[in-house]
């Protein structure tokens, strides 16, 4: 409930602060000025309304749940017991079988008692010779054991790659992200000095426009790599106790608050 109060308050303010100033003109210095003091106030905001960035879970962390408890290993361990069942079964075909049986009638409907009925009798049979069949089935069974012992540890391995893949991408996203952030802000401040340069001399703004266009692809670079940090800790969560992870709602609601400027 507070994280619901948190946003609608931020778009609230966000979209005021936003209509004054596209109704004075599109570009200005204010706007900039406007824009940086717009993200400063986000990340305090994110800060004090998010859980701690110590609380996410490490690598380590995230491999030994999903190597313990990830599903697809839990369908290959049932696999492999079911296949040691059956070896047992068919080993079984060498050992005796014994039962105990009775014949009686239990209902009729005509009043002739015969002797259709006997005594309590036991039972026992044992296999002398199968031909090698018992053998082969139980060398079958063996054989697909392995192959299940096998799988499972594919699937470990499959796991395990799949997690680290996804971590580095989050990380190198990360990382691009703070390289870009930092360009965000040389290009704010040559398109501040552009601007106060124009107003003293329009043969110059052909350069205001070259630095709006690269201020323009910047923060495209920016929103692409928060659209690859947010995909893979998305994708991250599906190994962890958690449903998603923190990092993941900051850089979300980052990234579609970023859409409206």
């Amino acid at each position: 409930m507070i994280f619901m109060n948190f946003f609608r308050t931020y778009f609230l303010i966000f979209s005021l602060m936003r209509a004054r100033i596209f109704a004075t003109h599109f570009i200005s210095a204010e706007y900039f000025s406007l824009k940086k003091s717009y993200y400063t106030l986000l990340s305090v905001g994110l800060f004090l309304f998010t859980p701690s960035l110590s609380q996410a879970e490490s690598l380590k962390q995230i491999l030994q749940y999903a190597l313990a408890e990830d599903p697809s290993l839990e369908e290959a361990r049932a696999q492999i017991r079911i296949a040691e069942s059956q070896t047992k079964i068919s080993e079984a075909g060498h050992q005796p079988v014994i039962s105990l049986s009775q014949n009686g009638v239990i209902a009729q409907k005509h009043t002739y008692q015969g002797k259709r009925r006997s005594e309590p009798s036991l039972n026992g049979r044992v296999n002398l010779y199968a031909w090698g069949a018992i053998e082969a089935e139980i060398a079958r069974d063996k054989y697909r054991t392995d192959y299940y012992q096998h799988k499972f540890y594919e699937t470990r391995e499959l796991i395990g790659q799949r997690i680290g893949q996804l971590y580095l991408s989050a990380l190198r996203a990360k990382e691009n992200i703070a390289i870009y952030q930092e360009s965000f802000d040389r290009h704010t401040k040559l398109v501040e000095d552009l601007k106060v340069i124009v107003s003293y001399d329009n043969g110059r703004a052909f350069e205001l426009t070259e630095a709006l266009s690269r201020l323009n692809q910047v923060e495209s670079n920016i929103a692409r790599q928060e659209r690859v940090l947010s995909t893979s800790l998305s994708q991250l969560a599906r190994y962890t106790k958690k449903t998603s992870m923190n990092i993941h709602y900051k850089i979300l609601f980052l990234h579609r608050i970023r859409m409206l400027f």
